[in-house]
């Protein structure tokens, strides 16, 4: 996925930079449809992004990579290891009496 996300930045800088570029040299050179270029290369610098999270949204509904863990998830395991915290050591079961109450493992 981070090689997909890279090409489709690196497209996206090319198409906006080049749009860029077209319309400062129509209006130097062609004075006649400078207004129109200007409308559209700022609609296309809107335009461009927005296609590209489309993409991506995409490519990532339709792959079948697994998905990869958040930073916070991998903090948290790393404490966890660290402190020597296992959820399944801490969390004792609680105990029903005969009597429905529920009694607590002191």
């Amino acid at each position: 996925m981070k090689q997909v996300k890279r090409i489709l930045a690196i497209v996206g800088v090319v198409l906006i930079i080049g749009m860029y570029v077209v319309t400062f040299l129509s209006a130097i050179f062609v004075k006649s449809m400078t207004g129109t270029l200007f409308i559209a290369s700022v609609v296309l610098t809107l335009f461009v992004p927005l296609l590209i999270y489309v993409v991506q949204m995409v490519y990532r509904m339709f792959s079948r990579e697994e998905p990869v863990e958040s930073s916070e998830q991998k903090n948290r395991k790393a404490f966890a290891e660290a402190a020597g915290i296992n959820r399944k050591q801490t969390q004792e079961p609680e105990e029903i009496a005969e009597d429905g109450a529920i009694k607590e493992n002191i």
